[in-house]
């Protein structure tokens, strides 16, 4: 196990809450309620959708322009930084999320993990 794992991501969280770095991040999830046992499987069930909106903190960082003139990334491209601790333990973020911050919504490209695992790394398009 490495040391940087556990308690150093849990300060490092703590260190940027403190320092009012971090906003919120809202990871939405659309899903349908499930059938009563007894509804027949052949019919289509007609449930309620049903969003929960998960909640954490995080920021958005702009990528640098070298990045966008070298073609690493695209003009509109945006870094947001979740903070692992504040991730609620039901969640698993995914490339088929999306992202709301700062009132603005992001479709998630690709996901990384800094090796403390104090955070985790999202490349997202408005």
């Amino acid at each position: 196990m490495s040391i940087l794992l556990g308690e150093l991501a849990q300060t490092i969280s703590e260190a940027l809450i403190d320092a009012n770095v971090p906003y919120e991040i809202v990871v939405p999830r659309t899903t349908q309620t499930d059938p009563p046992e007894d509804w027949p499987s052949w019919e289509p069930w007609p449930g309620e959708t049903v969003t929960v909106e998960h909640k954490m903190q995080g920021f958005v960082v702009d990528y640098d322009e070298a990045l966008i003139a070298a073609g690493v990334v695209q003009m509109g491209d945006v870094r947001i930084v979740i903070l692992q601790p504040t991730i609620p333990a039901e969640l698993t973020i995914g490339i088929t999320d999306i992202v709301q911050a700062q009132g603005k919504t992001f479709t998630i490209l690709n996901i990384g993990e800094d090796p403390a695992g104090a955070t985790l790394e999202l490349r997202a398009r408005a």
